[in-house]
């Protein structure tokens, strides 16, 4: 089973038409029993990218199919991303984990900025 995608132009463009499909495989719940969970990060220096990293392998690990995910590269609305229909458990609940580095007196990091 496969779930296919569709990602249109914004609501405000007066031709939507589809500009990328997506084709989603079906979890192997067998190989990950947890469920998917997103790590989104910002880091100046990797400190938080390495934190992620080392969190997605633990993860895959114990049964959860893990998706690192730097903040920079993600649309300006990424709770769409997290509330995706195939991301969610038996529940309907979708888990991400927010990992955030500060430099200097605390300022956000560049790619957390936007």
């Amino acid at each position: 089973l496969a779930i296919a995608m569709r990602k249109s132009k914004k609501e405000t463009d007066p031709n939507p038409e589809v500009v990328e499909e997506v084709v989603v495989k079906e979890l192997d719940k067998t190989k990950f029993p947890g469920g998917y969970v997103t790590i989104y990060y910002g880091s100046q220096t990797g400190t938080a990218e390495s934190f992620a990293k080392d969190i997605e392998r633990e993860g895959e690990d114990h049964g959860f199919k893990v998706e690192v995910v730097d903040l920079e590269e993600t649309e300006n609305d990424f709770t769409g991303d997290m509330m995706k229909e195939h991301m969610r458990d038996a529940n309907g609940k979708s888990r991400a984990i927010f990992l955030m580095s500060t430099y200097g007196e605390g300022e956000p990091t560049d790619n957390a900025v936007s």
